[in-house]
């Protein structure tokens, strides 16, 4: 196991709650599958565990959680990928 993977998270109800209320609402796949990672990761799944859940690699699932830990929950929603430069 890595040393830099992220052990375990915390959430109270009532952000267990929030997290599943913005899953729900959220139109981008993408996105709610981000908000995933922090929901399984805090009711005790593995990362490569949520990597399989997720069809994801476990290298998205650690960045995700490293997102989190950073910055919350706006931390994990938005992005600034901008895809490959053509050319």
């Amino acid at each position: 196991m890595m040393s830099s993977q992220i052990r375990q998270i915390a959430l109270t109800k009532s952000e267990c709650k929030e997290l599943r209320r913005r899953i729900r609402q959220t139109k981008d796949r993408r996105t709610a599958d981000r908000l995933r990672v922090i929901l399984f990761k805090a009711e005790g799944y593995k990362h490569s565990e949520i990597a399989y859940l997720l069809q994801m690699s476990i290298n998205v699932v650690t960045q995700c959680l490293q997102r989190y830990r950073a910055g919350g929950l706006e931390a994990v929603c938005c992005t600034n990928y901008q895809g490959k430069k053509a050319g």
